[in-house]
C-alpha cells in the first residue's frame, strides 16, 4: 500500500513539473510573440515618425494679387500633396485674434494654435506639403510660427498689388458694406501693408539659427521664364520637378483639395479674388509685356500665347486679361499698349508732354523708361499711392534677396 502511494505521488508530481514546463513554455511563447508585436509597433511608429521628419513641408508667403493662387494651382499639381490655404490669413481676418473687431468672428474657432496644429499635424501619408498665406502681423507672434517648414517668399512690384488690389476691393459689394468703404487698410487691418510684414518676417527667420535661410520669388520673373523658375523652386526646397506641374485644368473652389476655413474660401470666391487664378489653365510666359518701339517709330509688341488653352495673367486687376491694344502716336512713333496695364504697372500719359511708358524692360524711341522703384504716380487713387509709398522700400529689399536663375541673391 505504501509503494501503491508512492507511485501515485511520484506519479503526481511528474505530472505536475510537465505541466509547469509546458506552461513555462507556453509562456515564453507568448512573451516572445509580444515582444515581436512590441518590435512591430516600434518600427511602424518609428517609420511613421521617419516619413515626418523626411516629409518637405514647405510655406509660401505672399500679398493678394502677386500670383499666389496660380502658383498654388501649380503646386498643387505635384501628385500626393497636401494643400493648407491661407489659414493664419483667415484667423488674422475671422477668428477670435482678428484684429478687425467690426468684422463678424465667421471662423469662431480658428485660432492662431489651431492653425500651428494644423500646419504641425501629421501627415505622413502624403509625400508633400505646400502652404499659401499671408503673413499678417506673423512677425508679432514668432511663437506661433509652424515648425518643420521650410520659409519661401513671393513677392510682386506694389504698383501691380495695389492697383489691382484697389479695383478688386471697389467691385466687391460685400467689402464695401462689411469694411464701410474700399480702404486697403481697413479692408485689411495691417498697419504694414503685406510688404512690411513680409519683411519682417524675412528677416526673423533669416537671422534665426533653427530656421533655413528663405527663398524670395518675383513674380515677373515667374512670368518671364515659368518653367525656369519653378524648377529652381523645387530644386532649392528639395522635390522632383515636372514640367507637367506647369499646367492644369478650369476648376471650380470646391474641385480644389485645400484645407481651411470654408467660409473665408467662398468670401474670396464671392469677392472675386481667385477668379482669375480659377479659369487659368497654367502660366503666360512673357506676360511683363515688354514694348519696344523701334528707332523708326513702328510699334513692336512681345509676343504672347493668346491660344485657348493659355493661362491669362493670374490675378490680376478686375479686367479679364483680354488684350487690347491702343495706339498713342507721339511725334511720329506708334506705341502699342494693352489693355492689361492696370495689373502690370504700365500706362501711357499724353497730356502735351512725353509719353511715359510705366515699364521696367528697355525701351527705345519716344518711350521714357521709369525707374521701377520710384514710379510715377500721378493720376492714382490716394489710397493706392498712400500704399506704394509705404511699401515700396520694403520691396526693394526683399527684391534684392530674391533668387535668380544664375544664382541665389544674398545681399
Amino acid at each position: 500500500m505504501t509503494n501503491s502511494n508512492n507511485d501515485i505521488d511520484t506519479a503526481s508530481g511528474s505530472v505536475k513539473a510537465e505541466n509547469e514546463t509546458v506552461f513555462e513554455a507556453v509562456k515564453h511563447e507568448s512573451s516572445a510573440d509580444t515582444c515581436a508585436e512590441d518590435v512591430d509597433t516600434e518600427k511602424t511608429t518609428d517609420t511613421i515618425q521617419e516619413k515626418q521628419k523626411e516629409l518637405t513641408r514647405v510655406v509660401l508667403w505672399t500679398a493678394p494679387r502677386s500670383m499666389s493662387t496660380a502658383f498654388e494651382r501649380c503646386m498643387t499639381m505635384i501628385p500626393n500633396t497636401k494643400i493648407l490655404n491661407e489659414m493664419y490669413a483667415a484667423a488674422f481676418l475671422l477668428g477670435p485674434n482678428r484684429k478687425m473687431r467690426w468684422w463678424p468672428k465667421l471662423a469662431p474657432t480658428h485660432s492662431y494654435k489651431h492653425c500651428k496644429e494644423r500646419f504641425e499635424a501629421d501627415y505622413s501619408t502624403y509625400d508633400f506639403v505646400f502652404a499659401k498665406d499671408f503673413p499678417l502681423e506673423l512677425y508679432k507672434r514668432p511663437d506661433m510660427l509652424p515648425k518643420g517648414y521650410q520659409h519661401t517668399f513671393l513677392i510682386r512690384n506694389p504698383v501691380k498689388v495695389f492697383k489691382s488690389l484697389r479695383a478688386t476691393l471697389c467691385s466687391s459689394f460685400v467689402i464695401r458694406t462689411l469694411s464701410f468703404g474700399a480702404k486697403i487698410k481697413r479692408c485689411f487691418a495691417t498697419d504694414g501693408y503685406f510688404f512690411q510684414d513680409m519683411w519682417e518676417l524675412y528677416s526673423y527667420l533669416r537671422d534665426h539659427p533653427d530656421y533655413p535661410v528663405p527663398i524670395i520669388m518675383d513674380a515677373d520673373d515667374i512670368v518671364d521664364d515659368p518653367e525656369g523658375m519653378i524648377r529652381k523652386y523645387c530644386e532649392i526646397i528639395g522635390i522632383p520637378f515636372n514640367p507637367d506641374i506647369l499646367k492644369w485644368e478650369k476648376a471650380t473652389l470646391k474641385d480644389l483639395p485645400w484645407e481651411g476655413p470654408r467660409f473665408f474660401h467662398i468670401a474670396n470666391w464671392m469677392v472675386g479674388c481667385y477668379k482669375n487664378a480659377l479659369n487659368s489653365t497654367g502660366f503666360l510666359r512673357g506676360g511683363r509685356r515688354k514694348n519696344k518701339v523701334s528707332s523708326e517709330g513702328t510699334s513692336n509688341k512681345s509676343s504672347r500665347d493668346t491660344s485657348a488653352g493659355a493661362a491669362k495673367p493670374a490675378e490680376e486687376a478686375a479686367d479679364d486679361g483680354q488684350e487690347q491694344t491702343v495706339n498713342d502716336t507721339h511725334n511720329g512713333a506708334s506705341i502699342g499698349i494693352e489693355s492689361e496695364a492696370i495689373a502690370n504697372g504700365i500706362s501711357v500719359q499724353q497730356q502735351g508732354g512725353p509719353v511715359k511708358v510705366h515699364e521696367t524692360s528697355p525701351l527705345v524711341g519716344a518711350a521714357v523708361q521709369e525707374d521701377p522703384f520710384e514710379p510715377d504716380l500721378t493720376g492714382l487713387h490716394s489710397d493706392v499711392r498712400r500704399a506704394i509709398t509705404f511699401t515700396m522700400p520694403f520691396y526693394r529689399k526683399l527684391y534684392e534677396q530674391r533668387i535668380v536663375l544664375d544664382k541665389v541673391v544674398r545681399i
